[in-house]
């Protein structure tokens, strides 16, 4: 760390702020002079701070006590750290330097105007440079949390711990609680998000797989790009308060001059509302969903197209008598090799909601407006009147258990997960964590779509208030939006190209080959292991172990296309694998043989 007195320190700290933290870097530089600030002098020739007559820091020792307050931090078993107050950064230098690349440091300091005057005094550039420091000013701000935290989820997940820097208790005051609220709701949306990415893994492959002919043979999104630029798209979701406007879609000429997409759960109820959507989206798991087609025919969908991940389950596709087009997928595109095409790229969806906004998006919708995201239970309602689920649940109707209360007992199974928040009307209603986790990823969305110039509409007209929207009712919307005629939508066609399934059935062929080879390596590999942990004390022994993994690692090398396939499949390994090499990392009291015991203990885990 070095000490300079002109703002050239300034522009060092900026240098090295990072993508996530472009928001503070603006701020920073549009900060006002701080006043009350006074640096003095120490004599580990470091310089203290009093800041409204308090200290920042030691006046006498402000890196040993720096040293201190975070040297009984386990910072094996946690790979993260949230830290409440920068002050002059020494503690959170501490940290950082502590962790490096493999680990994170949050940072709240709601005071911009303070951390440009110890910027512009102190170059804290070299030792940012080489951690993962994520600064965090907006104690309120959900979406601007779940922004900068993307792609942290795995080292989250690893262990995290919370720093109070006493200095800044008390400047801080309820801002650091607010934050702390904030993030723990971001933490619990989160967990649930990679826990489901993890556990459906097999899931993801089995779909994908099974839903190949149609990825193959049939059309993808990539002709949709941009065909509806700076129209109105409404996205119709299956909240409680869809009842409210779903009649403005039914009025005439409206289907010409707006896009509507239907998420799957609300394609019956617009339909029998006379309301024909231009999209449906698809992305579920679950064959329930064959439910939301059924007693459907071709000719009610001819102008209908069906937008699918092809993680959904296949009974989606199967039961769709209307057109098809997947998204663009990663896993199926090295899978297929050469025999991949560009099917045209959205964002993956964690809803059908999700999916239908970012298909929005790519169609070049602005406005996009919602309807039916209630991202709640107004009226102790879970799904609007005359969706599907009401259909599954008829059977069990009687006097005696109505549908109200069939919906009241939906919401009620998790009150351990309920939680109550304000709807757009300033009231109180519920919602769950499962729900909490869908708004932090739209907020996220919102305050994104919202830089790039897209006007978010939560035309809801109930539910949840939400962040980086503005609230308007639908019909509004449509009679200020409204105006221009649609182009023409392209519809794909219903049969699949026969010779691109025959030249994928090869390619999959091949493959599938490589991978028996594969595990035909690790199955000798494992024993190999077992005995280089026996042997570990005999050099001779473990120079002829090392001859031989070298040629079981090149024999992997030949194969690294189906080696990074499986990859798609082992998500909780790799998850393992990176969580035991970020340990290894931090362990710095293990002797060589030691950590070469470790190192062999971990990829004996993973070969298995």
């Amino acid at each position: 760390m070095t000490v300079i007195t002109t703002k050239s320190a300034l522009h060092a700290n900026l240098a090295v702020l990072g993508t996530s933290n472009d928001d503070l870097a603006q701020a920073l530089r549009a900060a006002k002079p701080v006043d009350d600030l006074q640096f003095l002098d120490t004599e580990e020739g470091v310089p203290s701070a009093l800041y409204l007559n308090r200290p920042l820091a030691s006046r006498r020792r402000p890196k040993t006590e720096a040293t201190r307050l975070v040297e009984h931090l386990d910072y094996i078993e946690n790979a993260s750290f949230v830290i409440s107050g920068f002050g002059l950064g020494y503690h959170v230098q501490a940290v950082a330097e502590r962790v490096g690349k493999r680990g994170l440091v949050v940072v709240f300091e709601p005071d911009v105007s303070l951390l440009r005057a110890v910027f512009e005094r102190i170059d804290h550039s070299t030792w940012l440079a080489k951690s993962n420091v994520i600064f965090v000013h907006d104690p309120d701000d959900r979406a601007a949390l779940t922004r900068q935290l993307s792609g942290c989820e795995p080292i989250l997940a690893m262990g995290l711990e919370f720093i109070d820097h006493p200095a800044s208790r008390t400047r801080l005051g309820n801002q650091a609680l607010t934050f702390s609220e904030t993030f723990t709701a971001y933490m619990t949306s989160m967990k649930t998000t990679l826990m489901t990415t993890l556990i459906r893994s097999l899931d993801t492959i089995r779909n994908n797989l099974f839903n190949l002919p149609q990825y193959v043979g049939g059309e993808g999104v990539k002709e949709l790009e941009d065909l509806a630029k700076d129209l109105p798209g409404v996205i119709v979701s299956a909240g409680p308060s869809l009842h409210k406007n779903i009649h403005e879609l039914a009025k005439d000429g409206v289907r010409d001059r707006c896009v509507i997409i239907a998420t799957q759960t609300t394609l019956k109820p617009l339909l029998k509302a006379g309301v024909k959507p231009h999209f449906v989206t698809a992305l579920d798991y679950h064959e329930i969903s064959k439910r939301f087609y059924e007693d459907l025919d071709a000719s009610m969908l001819q102008d209908v197209t069906l937008v699918v991940e092809t993680k959904a389950h296949p009974i989606i596709l199967e039961s769709y008598p209307g057109p098809i087009r997947c998204c663009g997928v990663d896993l199926l595109d090295q899978l297929l090799g050469e025999q991949a095409r560009d099917m045209g790229r959205v964002p993956m969806g964690s809803t059908v909601a999700h999916l239908a906004m970012y298909l929005a998006r790519h169609l070049g919708c602005n406005p996009i407006a919602m309807i039916g995201q209630d991202l709640g239970f107004p009226d102790g309602l879970y799904y609007a009147p005359g969706t599907a689920i009401e259909q599954v649940w008829g059977p069990e109707l009687n006097p005696f258990n109505t549908m109200e209360m069939m919906q009241w007992q939906r919401i009620a199974r998790h009150r351990g997960h309920l939680s109550q928040v304000e709807d757009q009307n300033g009231k109180t209603i519920y919602t769950d964590q499962q729900m909490a986790t869908y708004l932090n990823q739209f907020e996220r969305d919102f305050a994104q779509f919202s830089e790039e110039g897209i006007e978010v509409i939560d035309a809801t007209e109930g539910g949840v208030a939400k962040q980086h929207v503005t609230n308007q009712p639908l019909r509004e919307v449509l009679d200020q939006h409204a105006t221009q005629p649609l182009p023409t939508i392209p519809i794909p066609s219903l049969e699949h190209d026969a010779e691109r399934v025959t030249l994928a059935r090869t390619r999959i062929g091949q493959v599938r080959k490589s991978i028996a080879q594969l595990r035909e390596v690790s199955t000798r590999t494992i024993p190999l292991l077992q005995k280089m942990l026996q042997d570990q004390h005999d050099p001779e022994k473990m120079e002829v172990h090392f001859k031989k993994m070298d040629k079981f690692r090149a024999e992997v090398e030949r194969r690294m296309e189906a080696f990074t396939l499986i990859g798609y499949l082992n998500q909780l390994g790799e998850f393992k694998r990176l969580k035991a090499d970020r340990r290894l990392d931090a362990n710095m009291d293990l002797d060589p043989l030691q950590r070469q015991h470790a190192e062999l203990q971990r990829d004996l885990t993973n070969v298995q």
